[in-house]
Formats: C-alpha cells, structure tokens, sequence
C-alpha cells in the first residue's frame, strides 16, 4: 500500500499541471473525505478500499498545492460505499466507477460554494482507449485501476473549484 502511495502522489504531480486557470484563484481551507468501511460489506472489498479516505484527500490537497490556508473552501465528500463494493466485486472491470456526493462550502464567498454528484468511471479515468475497431480494454493491475479512480476523482473535484 506504501508504494501505492507513492504512485499516487506522484501521478497527483504531474496530473497538477494540467488544472484548468479558473479553479487558480481558489484557497482550500480542508478536505474531509468520508467512507464507511463497515458498510462495505465484502472484508476483501474494505481491505482494498481502506485508504480511499486519505489517498483521496492526499491528492485533492497536492492539486491545489500552495492555495491552502486557514480560510476559503471547505471540500467534503461523502463516498458512496456501495458502488465500491461492486467495483471490487466486478475485479475492477471497465464498469468500475468512484461515486461521491460533493459539498463546497467557502468560508465568504457564496459564489464559489458548490453541491454537486461526482462520477467516475475506469473508462473516464483512461483505462479504456477508443481505436478504429471500437474500443481496446487495458489491462491493468486493481492497484493501478484503484491510482486511475483516485487520481481522476480528485482531478474533477479541482477542476470545478470555482
């Protein structure tokens, strides 16, 4: 899990260069990612999932790099811990997807406050490559697919940062 971490962070990096200029402007006060474990019902799904909680907010945080400070917006989401069980159970197939409920809350400005779904499959996350004949299916390790959720989450709750 350690070495995930550092993919993570790593992917998180270079995936921070390439945020869009409007979120540029917005300071981040916290993030609070929650996930019930036990309500995951699979131990094997709770097991593989265990640090979604801390990866996710790792990786929030390193994409709006020196915007944090004592004051500005509050990131809270709420996973939605059936669709990981069923992620898992599915061996981390093309359907696999990170679901969340998004709160945005800024300390004085209402207008950067923001509620919204977020989605995201393992298609949108870059597992599945369009050809000419259709589509192509990497194949990729559940660590890898687990990194690809992680870091295409954290990138859309970013990029809507207003």
């Amino acid at each position: 899990r350690r070495a995930m971490k550092k993919i993570l962070l790593a992917g998180a990096a270079s995936a921070a260069l390439c945020l869009p200029a409007f979120a540029a402007d917005t300071r981040v006060a916290g993030v609070d990612v929650e996930f019930d474990l036990e309500a995951v019902k699979s131990k094997e799904a709770a097991a593989f999932w265990s640090d979604l909680e801390n990866d996710l907010e790792s990786a929030i945080i390193l994409r709006v790099g020196d915007r944090t400070g004592k004051t500005g917006s509050h990131i809270r989401i709420d996973i939605d811990e059936f669709s990981m069980a069923n992620s898992f159970q599915s061996a981390m197939g093309a359907d696999s997807r990170l679901m969340g409920d998004i709160n945005v809350r800024h300390d004085t400005d209402r207008t950067k406050n923001s509620f919204y779904d977020l989605t995201i499959t393992l298609d949108e996350a870059g597992r599945v490559v369009p050809t000419e004949e259709g589509v192509d299916v990497q194949t990729v390790t559940q660590e890898a697919a687990y990194t690809a959720l992680v870091d295409a989450f954290a990138d859309g709750v970013v990029s809507r940062l207003r």
